[in-house]
């Protein structure tokens, strides 16, 4: 091993490759620019086209001053019918007047012609169907307890 220096590499002379030329810088702030907005689905409506031949200008359409109807009032008794028959769904006194006051509602309604008839239609059918049912019931009950008594031994 004899006495041959390895040759020495010099880092700092010519490179091989030449380094790229350094970007510019950004340009200084301008401010914000928005996006432009995205396309409209619709292009709108189309421009009038004019008056049509042989018509004429077309007239300016006149507004009608608005005429509101009076409110017909409900009658009172109506919802009463309704409101009774529903609670004689607990007890069976309230059917009772449920019906009453539907036959009066009625009366009243075709004298004064207020609102208020299918209430007291539908109190009415709510009533009488719940008399019918209680007196079914009834009648059940009272030939129950009269064969439980015609066949029990004396």
């Amino acid at each position: 091993m004899g006495g041959q220096e390895p040759e020495a590499v010099n880092y700092g002379a010519a490179e091989p490759y030449p380094m790229p030329a350094p970007e510019p810088p950004a340009p200084a702030y301008q401010g914000y620019t928005p996006p432009p907005p995205p396309p409209m689905p619709y292009p709108g409506p189309a421009p009038y086209p004019g008056p049509m031949p042989g018509y004429g200008v077309p007239q300016p359409v006149v507004a009608m001053p608005v005429a509101y109807l009076p409110v017909r009032r409900t009658n009172g008794l109506a919802i009463a019918s309704l409101v009774c028959s529903l609670l004689g769904l607990l007890c069976l006194i309230p059917a009772l007047l449920g019906v009453i006051f539907g036959h009066m509602s009625l009366s009243q309604i075709r004298q004064n012609g207020e609102d208020g008839r299918g209430l007291a239609v539908a109190g009415l059918v709510i009533g009488y169907v719940l008399l019918a049912i209680t007196a079914l019931f009834l009648v059940f009950y009272v030939g129950l307890v009269g064969m439980v008594l015609s066949s029990s031994p004396r």
